[in-house]
């Protein structure tokens, strides 16, 4: 009867998640849009941007004070390694010498912007 639905059912808690985890998933849906062509299923090409990731990392390190804006591939290493927090901890304490955050809020991309402006210092960089 009744009885037993209540049973199966999950108690259901209110919590409070500390972000906005809806805009951050909408945040990912894009970024996972700009990953989606046939060349990320390619080896060769996820090894170079391996090496492309850990350049971008000593590049971090060389210029602490600059927001250093990863390519697509770049940045698929980059969220790869931030699924493994501790090593990533440890990783960017070595390589970089902090932590280093993943800021995927700066998004707007129009002329002038923070962006775009970091975009070009980057270039630069590289």
């Amino acid at each position: 009867g009744d009885g037993e639905a209540a049973e199966g059912a999950r108690e259901v808690r209110e919590v409070e998640i500390g972000i906005d985890i809806e805009e951050c998933a909408a945040r990912q849906a894009t970024f996972l849009w700009q990953v989606r062509w046939p060349e990320y299923s390619c080896t060769s090409f996820l090894s170079s941007a391996v090496s492309r990731y850990q350049q971008m990392l000593e590049l971090m390190r060389e210029h602490p004070r600059c927001f250093i804006v990863p390519t697509y591939d770049i940045d698929l290493m980059w969220h790869a390694h931030l699924a493994y927090p501790e090593a990533y901890r440890r990783d960017c304490e070595e390589i970089v010498g902090r932590w280093v955050s993943h800021d995927d809020t700066v998004n707007d991309r129009c002329e002038g912007g923070r962006l775009e402006t970091a975009t070009m210092q980057t270039r630069e960089l590289w």
